[in-house]
């Protein structure tokens, strides 16, 4: 994932546009599932952008678009977010997916964690005192904690990137 800091939007006049829809086709052994991106390869004022999001993307030849991205190290701004100015149509990389997943980070770790209160509510006050229920509970909890802490940090960091984004389209200089 990118820094929030490395980010920049860009504005200029689209040109040259290839576009292509990709499908990744995943097995598990028993089932297949399949999800699709959308890149767009284009010059923008003539410099050249690699666009690449979750959804249709809609630029033409001729069209003021605003690109969110960085450069990379072969002198391609490599986008994942955009707008057209003139349709207002937009897009951006999946970071929505991404929350999701952190969420269920904390999700995760809470189970770890309420195990823990379960089985101190189940158990004989008496076996509190083994040393080696109470390693296990705390190996526990501390792995769960942890789970959920890391978690927590993605969630903020892919919200925080999804706000800045939305920021930098709003707010562009020309090329």
């Amino acid at each position: 994932m990118a820094r929030i800091e490395e980010l920049k939007g860009i504005e200029g006049i689209a040109s040259d546009v290839r576009q292509a829809r990709i499908t990744t086709v995943v097995s598990d052994g028993r089932t297949l599932s399949s999800s699709s991106s959308y890149e767009c390869l284009f010059r923008l004022s003539g410099k050249p952008v690699a666009l690449r999001v979750d959804g249709p993307i809609f630029i033409e030849d001729g069209e003021p678009i605003t690109v969110i991205g960085m450069n990379n190290q072969d002198g391609v701004f490599g986008a994942f977010a955009y707008r057209n100015r003139s349709s207002g149509a937009s897009s951006k990389s999946g970071f929505a997916s991404d929350q999701q997943q952190a969420i269920l980070l904390v999700v995760l770790g809470g189970v770890f964690v309420g195990f823990v209160a379960f089985m101190a509510l189940i158990m004989n006050p008496r076996d509190y005192g083994l040393w080696s229920v109470q390693l296990f509970a705390f190996c526990t909890v501390l792995t769960g904690l942890g789970i959920m802490l890391w978690g927590v940090i993605r969630f903020m960091q892919y919200r925080n990137m999804a706000r800045a984004i939305e920021r930098l389209l709003n707010k562009v200089s020309p090329v």
